[in-house]
């Protein structure tokens, strides 16, 4: 079950999160539901724009559906145009309004492009979760070089890029949220299991997203595992 620590000053103040559980299918469902569970007394997420990297499929569109249920004015992108065309259906069936847009996060320009997309259709993004995210499954000795690479440019320098992408809009703003979505592998090994888990790269990651920033915009880390 995933251990969830929200702050209740989400949208209103600082926050750290953790939330521990790596779920998919059904249990990405969940998970998405117990994060939302979260913010019953925090301010009306309703008319947000929320942008959400990895939003076509799995935890990314389980969040985007309860994004949608929260009035959120959504933008997903994903690097599969069918998986993007069949969850865009999903959310517009929910009578949300969406933005499906392709984009390989491991690249700054196509990053850079969906960003002034998303801005140029809603006018803002209130909302960034940085979400995409793989995984490569087999024994150490059966990885390679460009795995770890791999990991690192859709894990690490994605959300990394998008952030620092985002930035300068939400600080002219002076409002925004950003949530990066990682490992718990990320602190602590699992023995016993013999997959290698990319989220471990993510220990970077977490060391940005507790940084704090000027201007009103809030970062904080969902740790899944």
């Amino acid at each position: 079950m995933a251990r969830t620590y929200w702050s209740k000053a989400l949208l209103a103040g600082s926050a750290t999160v953790g939330v521990g559980g790596l779920l998919v299918g059904v249990g990405a469902a969940v998970a998405a539901r117990s994060i939302w569970k979260a913010f019953r007394s925090v301010p009306s997420l309703n008319g947000k724009v929320v942008l959400i990297t990895g939003g076509s499929r799995g935890l990314g569109l389980a969040l985007a559906e309860e994004c949608a249920k929260q009035g959120c004015q959504l933008a997903i992108c994903g690097r599969n145009q069918q998986s993007l065309t069949h969850a865009e259906r999903v959310l517009k069936d929910m009578n949300a309004e969406v933005l499906a847009l392709r984009c390989d996060v491991t690249q700054r320009d196509e990053i850079e492009q969906m960003i002034n997309q998303v801005i140029a259709h809603y006018g803002k993004i209130d909302v960034l979760i940085n979400n995409a995210g793989i995984i490569s499954v087999g024994p150490l000795q059966a990885q390679t070089p460009q795995d770890f690479q791999q990991a690192m440019d859709v894990m690490f320098w994605g959300a990394v890029h998008t952030t620092l992408l985002v930035l300068p809009h939400m600080q002219a703003r002076h409002q925004g949220r950003i949530a990066n979505i990682t490992s718990i592998g990320g602190k602590m090994a699992v023995m016993d299991w013999r997959r290698i888990r990319p989220g471990r790269f993510r220990r970077a990651l977490s060391k940005i997203s507790r940084a704090s920033y000027k201007d009103l915009v809030l970062l904080v880390l969902v740790y899944l595992s």
